[in-house]
């Protein structure tokens, strides 16, 4: 870390000397660091400036500075972005409705025979406002840099369902909201999406969900049946996150796609990470899993009171556990954000 620090200034004092003269020519060369600084020439010598409405200190990463600058853009102008980080495309596409001129924007990806042009306005015209919005939160949920992945859920089939789904994009689009009534009820609905990636559609509760799951593989044909089932291949990371557990991992969608969402402005959230589902540790961030106690207090709290659960009646099924057989948990799909665009060219 520190050698990258003293490489980018080593740049910033280095392209101010006269022998970046040639090299800058009529061009003029912007350097976001701890602050903005520019360079053109003049009379045949390097003048550096600092840009104070270029600088955004309080954006840490490169993806979000690059929406930043493109958002300041006041004139006419085609923009062209070269990343291996197909992050800034979604990023990008959430914030397309602030761009304060007429920009025709593209983003170069890939190397050698693979190298191909990503046209951004286009992308976002077939997507649409809503979806597009709805996209950083949904690459946050579905994991990225900053947040964990589902086991195994990909993002392809998850996208399906949200492309379907006006009140899920709704949803992931409200999640920056500071109306805490308004959160409550995005992090209802958000939980019901979660249900529905992993097949169960109808219910909203996570809980409920997981002992479906787990009883579809366990349950016993009759109540007084021994517990001896023996199973090789159960997985329970294929089962999802109890309640307490998504809590905390909204929390940190939340915080992830305010920094997103609000790429366009200098100061782009007020949220602690610290209070967002991270604690330090070791001067480090790391994951708050739940909180709360980790087990029952007492076996009289996971007993099973209704017996209508252990009944395995197929004419009996609840509705709100309507699985849907075509959903499957071998989407092992990357957690690249180039899956929109696959998607799309499909």
């Amino acid at each position: 870390m520190e050698f990258k620090i003293a490489l980018v200034n080593f740049f910033i004092d280095h392209w101010d000397s006269e022998d970046m003269v040639p090299f800058i020519g009529n061009k003029i060369i912007y350097v976001s660091f701890n602050k903005c600084y520019s360079y053109k020439v003049l009379n045949n010598k390097v003048v550096r400036s600092i840009e104070e409405s270029l600088s955004c200190e309080e954006h840490e990463e490169a993806d979000s500075r690059i929406i930043y600058h493109i958002c300041q853009i006041d004139f006419d102008a085609d923009v062209v972005i070269r990343c291996s980080d197909s992050d800034i495309l979604i990023i990008l596409l959430g914030n397309m409705d602030h761009l304060n001129a007429f920009l025709k924007i593209w983003i170069n990806i890939g190397v050698g025979n693979h190298q191909r042009y990503v046209n951004v306005n286009e992308l976002y015209r077939i997507l649409g406002d809503s979806l597009s919005k709805a996209l950083p939160c949904f690459h946050a949920i579905t994991g990225c840099d900053y947040t964990p992945a589902f086991f195994r859920k990909g993002k392809v089939r998850p996208f399906k369902i949200l492309e379907q789904s006006k009140e899920y994009q709704s949803a992931l689009g409200n999640i920056t909201t500071d109306n805490e009534d308004l959160l409550d009820s995005t992090f209802v609905i958000l939980e019901k999406f979660v249900c529905q990636m992993y097949g169960v559609k109808n219910s909203s509760d996570v809980n409920s969900v997981r002992f479906h799951l787990f009883s579809n593989t366990f349950q016993s044909k009759k109540s007084d049946e021994n517990f001896e089932k023996k199973f090789r291949n159960f997985d329970s990371s294929s089962l999802p996150p109890c309640k307490a557990e998504l809590q905390q991992h909204l929390l940190r969608v939340r915080y992830v796609t305010k920094l997103w969402r609000n790429a366009h402005l200098k100061h782009p959230t007020s949220l602690s990470p610290v209070a967002s589902g991270w604690i330090i540790k070791d001067n480090k961030y790391d994951f708050v899993w739940f909180l709360g106690e980790q087990l029952p207090s007492s076996i009289a709290d996971i007993i099973i009171q209704n017996e209508r659960v252990l009944r395995n009646d197929d004419n009996d099924q609840d509705d709100d556990f309507n699985t849907s057989s075509n959903d499957s948990d071998d989407d092992d799909d990357c957690e690249d954000a180039s899956f929109v665009c696959n998607t799309i060219m499909e």
